[in-house]
């Protein structure tokens, strides 16, 4: 039979007792009959990748010619600038987040919560991330986005695909630009999340800060986030202890 991962059970299990409460909060299954109680959710932690500073020095420091390439480097570092911002939301952005030197949004992924205490992510802009965005921002007047990946009316499901297709040519490309520069791990585009989020703490940044950096709801979820990123380090103070 075909195994199936903890994280894929806890990923159907969650959307199936979402369905289960919302039958029993609108009177359609009675609450005594509800399944999961005494239940606990199967649950995996992924291996979570993010490359050094010297690493993405060499992203930086990358140039090409080649329009696509050039575009997938560009969303990368820009995700990498930004707080680590997913790219559904860089496809979200619109010229109206943009309020000086600044940027704000609320991550697609919370943004509809019942959390009363949701606040906007705010974002620095720097050259860099500023020269990209004047380099792929939306010509045409008629599509309200920053980025011309989306447009005015679509549904939600073409919008879906629309961003599904976007970050596959992005990886697509970052494989090739990770191979001429010889980074062997992969750098897809959650990598650039991943790597704001570890660099900043390899740099002594307070957790505090990038929790609000990544929008999580309380510290727990960033300590956690980050715990996966210890390896590294650990070998770094190792090191360390003989390093006269």
């Amino acid at each position: 039979p075909k195994q199936i991962s903890p994280t894929t059970v806890g990923i159907y299990l969650r959307q199936l007792r979402r369905i289960v409460n919302v039958a029993i909060s609108k009177g359609l299954l009675s609450a005594d009959k509800y399944p999961f109680k005494g239940y606990s959710m199967p649950y995996s932690r992924n291996i979570k990748k993010a490359l050094t500073s010297q690493q993405v020095k060499l992203l930086f420091d990358y140039e090409t010619d080649k329009l696509p390439v050039r575009e997938a480097l560009d969303f990368w570092l820009f995700s990498y600038l930004s707080n680590g911002i997913n790219m559904t939301d860089v496809c979200h952005l619109k010229p109206s987040n943009i309020s000086g030197d600044f940027f704000h949004y609320f991550r697609a992924k919370t943004k509809n919560t019942k959390k009363r205490d949701l606040r906007p992510i705010k974002v620095p802009l720097t050259d860099r991330s500023k020269a990209i965005i004047e380099r792929w921002k939306n010509t045409d007047p008629k599509n309200p986005y920053l980025f011309a990946v989306l447009e005015a009316g679509l549904t939600p499901i073409q919008a879906k695909y629309r961003i599904q297709d976007f970050i596959g040519k992005i990886n697509k490309q970052m494989k090739t630009v990770a191979e001429e520069v010889g980074i062997m791990e992969g750098i897809g585009t959650y990598v650039a999340r991943h790597s704001h989020a570890t660099i900043l703490k390899r740099k002594g940044a307070p957790s505090e800060v990038i929790k609000e950096n990544l929008g999580h709801a309380s510290l727990l979820t960033t300590e956690n986030y980050l715990g996966d990123f210890t390896d590294d380090v650990k070998k770094d103070f190792a090191n360390m202890l003989t390093d006269w």
